[in-house]
């Protein structure tokens, strides 16, 4: 997030630094909540191996209006120098996708800049009739499709409820976005002895019109020693060639990497979960995040409310803010505390029991990112 002093003009140099203190704010969450999920539906097509939402049976649906109201109510605070996101989860939530689209309608009416209010879906991608390229493009929407690095690793763990395999469904929804010009983005689950040839898929994905990488590791499964030496032979790959592609200038994203490149940003303040993120469950719970909503066997971890009063229950809110790196026992003498935003109360949960802990494989897999950052960036 630096800049380099002499090669800007003044204005230009003022602009960069507003940026970084902009951003420095919003890593510790002083604007309030700057983002909602909207956790449409339960339901889902697929049954990856991996999922957090495969031990619930239900299939909760959020009514529209619900959705519409939450929607008002989180535009209608207090304005902010960042933008707003609203990200709309599940589920699939492309099985309701008429719903999602008449929400994403309904915001955009309301905030038509997507400077200042950024829409999007996390999605399996199994899912892309040719109507719903023209209503992302319509809404400005983002699609950011969940497929694993590789048909061997994805046809692993992310199949249909019968069985079948999805990769090649996926990979031409991809394709189908990107041609189309809906700002797509990807995320791989990197799991133990399933990350195929990590490089080449991160390149074709960029090859094809992706703009963003997020890399997202499974923490609550063990990796011995030998898969966390190849994570790490992968990941510098991976590290080497976004390297590259950040010195050419290309708008390629790898958030995971650029967390521990930006020194200057001062330390990190933990999960957004609770503090510029909420999620609201389809009966209208309120939660930190998507992922807490469904941790504990889709029962879900500290709940702070209802949108039915939208009064946030401040213990649970404490609890949330615990998984910070300078609150957690654990993390106080740990030499990339600085860099690492602590851990993920959900994944905590769900791995060793307590929010307030994090396992081990997250630990060792962050340590990881930190050394190939600082060897390559």
């Amino acid at each position: 997030m630096s800049y380099n002093r002499e090669s800007v003009s003044d204005g230009e140099a003022l602009s960069q630094l507003v940026d970084q203190i902009v951003h420095s704010l919003e890593m510790r969450h002083v604007f309030g909540i700057t983002s909602m999920e909207l956790f449409l539906t339960d339901s889902c097509n697929m049954d990856c191996s991996y999922c957090f939402e495969r031990c619930r049976n239900t299939s909760r649906l959020m009514p529209l209006e619900m959705g519409k109201g939450a929607i008002a109510w989180f535009l209608s605070q207090r304005p902010v120098p960042i933008r707003r996101d609203i990200l709309f989860f599940g589920g699939e939530p492309m099985l309701r996708s008429d719903d999602m689209f008449a929400m994403a309608e309904f915001a955009r009416a309301a905030q038509p800049s997507p400077d200042r209010l950024g829409i999007s879906v996390t999605t399996n991608g199994t899912i892309l009739p040719d109507s719903a390229i023209d209503r992302f493009l319509e809404t400005e929407m983002s699609v950011l499709i969940s497929i694993d690095p590789g048909k061997k690793a994805h046809n692993e763990h992310r199949r249909f409820r019968n069985g079948k395999p999805t990769y090649d469904i996926v990979w031409r929804s991809l394709g189908k976005l990107a041609r189309s010009g809906v700002r797509s983005s990807v995320r791989p689950t990197l799991y133990p002895g399933l990350l195929g040839d990590l490089e080449d898929f991160v390149c074709a994905c960029v090859d094809i019109g992706a703009t963003e990488i997020v890399l997202g590791p499974v923490y609550g499964v063990p990796w011995d020693s030998e898969s966390l030496e190849r994570l790490e032979e992968a990941l510098t790959a991976v590290g080497r060639i976004y390297y590259k592609w950040l010195k050419e200038g290309r708008r390629i994203r790898i958030p995971t990497f650029d967390r521990y490149v930006a020194p200057s940003d001062g330390p990190r303040r933990g999960c957004s979960a609770g503090r510029s993120l909420v999620a609201i469950a389809p009966e209208g719970d309120l939660f930190g995040c998507a992922k807490c909503l469904t941790a504990n066997g889709g029962k879900g971890i500290h709940c702070l409310g209802s949108i039915s009063s939208w009064a946030i229950d401040q213990e649970q809110k404490q609890l949330l803010a615990n998984c910070g790196t300078k609150q957690l026992e654990k993390c106080k003498s740990c030499t990339i505390s600085h860099f690492c935003s602590g851990s993920c109360p959900a994944a905590n949960h769900d791995s060793v029991g307590t929010s307030q802990e994090p396992p081990l494989a997250h630990c060792q897999i962050q340590h990881i990112f930190y050394r190939i950052a600082q060897s390559l960036f």
